[in-house]
């Protein structure tokens, strides 16, 4: 029997709200989890979907911030091609959902885009 080792945990955040803290409709959550499953499974050949719930300090204010999130977790082979992906998702989202950042995971660190 044949084990295929995945080296690099991936992961990237998909926020539930505007960057105005408006709610995103949920066909566009939809959307953006769909598109983002059929780029990383390309190249994890799968991925996990799971409920989040993101806090922050927010800037110039004494409040945390709260938004609910979906996690796309996926584990990849080729580092480059996994960074490549999750850089360009990332952007995408950004402005997708005029958020001020958007944040991936490799191998438990978290990059802020």
């Amino acid at each position: 029997m044949q084990v295929k080792k995945l080296s690099y945990k991936t992961a990237l955040y998909i926020p539930t709200e505007y960057g105005n803290d408006t709610q995103i409709p949920q066909y566009k959550i939809d959307n953006l989890i769909d598109m983002s499953l059929k780029r990383l499974i390309k190249i994890g050949g799968g991925a996990t979907v799971i409920d989040g719930t993101g806090y922050w300090h927010k800037d110039n204010e004494d409040e945390v911030g709260k938004m609910q999130t979906k996690l796309i977790m996926c584990y990849v082979e080729d580092i480059e091609e996994g960074i490549s992906t999750l850089k360009e998702l990332a952007q995408w989202i950004k402005k997708e959902t005029f958020s001020e950042a958007v944040c991936f995971e490799i191998n438990n660190s978290l990059y802020i885009l």
